[in-house]
């Protein structure tokens, strides 16, 4: 078992994290999200996405784009670790 903490400042230095934030308002979007945050990890070479993943935010939530940036980056790099990394 790994035990390498699934932060933004673990991704290899060969791999950039971008990162988006979608309105929940946007056509298409359930009705009960006020945010979705998308990272992308992408390696830095080839310029090919690596890893991605989302964290949404409902309307029973807080609205914190730190929080929702962590929770997305480190889903984003958990998948990269166990699927690609390894």
């Amino acid at each position: 078992m790994s035990h390498i903490k699934y932060v933004e400042s673990n991704v290899p230095k060969n791999i950039s994290v971008r990162v988006q934030y979608l309105k929940g308002d946007m056509p298409g979007m359930p009705k009960d999200t006020k945010r979705i945050t998308v990272a992308t990890l992408v390696n830095n070479q080839t310029g090919q996405q690596v890893s991605r993943a989302v964290s949404v935010c409902r309307h029973s939530d807080n609205d914190n784009r730190k929080i929702g940036r962590a929770i997305a980056v480190g889903r984003a790099v958990k998948e990269y670790f166990t699927n690609v990394a390894m």
